[in-house]
């Protein structure tokens, strides 16, 4: 039995507790990779919603606990043991002593400034105002940021099978969004249309060959293309080759 703090623990316990903080200081290491990677992640997300902060186009509200970070009692935080880095920290702890403003109020944009941002506790500190308990309004939120439509596609029917009658897929990402409908390889698209041209391998009905390319564009592009594209480069075959039946019969 060991004594701390005026009582008396298990030996066993102090060694459970010890054994808590490596583990602890264990876990913090191993997840530091992924703890950067995310903050590197949010630089962007975090920029975009302090601008909308700063314009007012996003409201956000909080308690107000001081007129300015120089207003602390620095003699307050003396006796509580900690220093003015500290304040989140004291603030939940002493809360009845440091608030002076309790009520929730909005926070005006002209005491946004990055520097004064504390993201993990939502706490707001410049010279202008000190907040804690940091919330966004989220209908103003939803309105500057809202979130991305579907693409609107048609659809036709061919024997019963429904197809998309669109050159873009139906839903898009919108951290990889590209401008203007994807290219496609039409050399080899009229290559292979030659080649069986040549060796008498289409059908009779320019639909069904619609059909069947539309299937080997699926297998060699992963996409296919509209219906109206694939006619206008699957025409001119049929033309072809109905002027090559013609001259055979005469």
């Amino acid at each position: 039995m060991l004594e701390k703090g005026g009582e008396y623990l298990p030996e066993e316990l102090l060694v459970s507790i010890k054994q808590e903080k490596k583990d602890y200081a264990s876990y913090i290491i191993k997840q530091q990779p992924f703890t950067n990677a995310l903050e590197n992640y949010l630089e962007i997300p975090k920029s975009k919603l302090f601008i909308s902060l700063k314009d007012g186009s996003v409201k956000a509200f909080g308690k107000k606990v001081f007129d300015s970070v120089a207003n602390i009692p620095s003699e307050e935080l003396v006796r509580k043991g900690t220093k003015l880095k500290d304040v989140d920290d004291c603030l939940g702890d002493y809360l009845d002593v440091f608030v002076t403003h309790p009520e929730t109020e909005e926070i005006l944009t002209k005491h946004w400034f990055m520097s004064a941002i504390d993201w993990k506790p939502s706490s707001l500190k410049s010279e202008l105002a000190v907040y804690y308990n940091v919330l966004v309004d989220c209908e103003s939120l939803y309105e500057a940021f809202p979130a991305p439509k579907e693409d609107v596609v048609s659809v036709y029917s061919i024997n019963g099978a429904l197809l998309l009658d669109d050159d873009t897929p139906v839903l898009k990402s919108p951290y990889n969004n590209t401008r203007g409908r994807p290219s496609y390889n039409w050399q080899e698209f009229t290559a292979e249309m030659a080649k069986r041209l040549a060796k008498g391998k289409l059908p009779d009905m320019q639909k069904s060959c619609v059909i069947d390319m539309q299937a080997w564009c699926k297998e060699k592009w992963g996409v296919v293309p509209s219906e109206t594209n694939l006619k206008n480069y699957i025409s001119p075959f049929y033309q072809a080759k109905n002027e090559s039946e013609i001259k055979s019969e005469s």
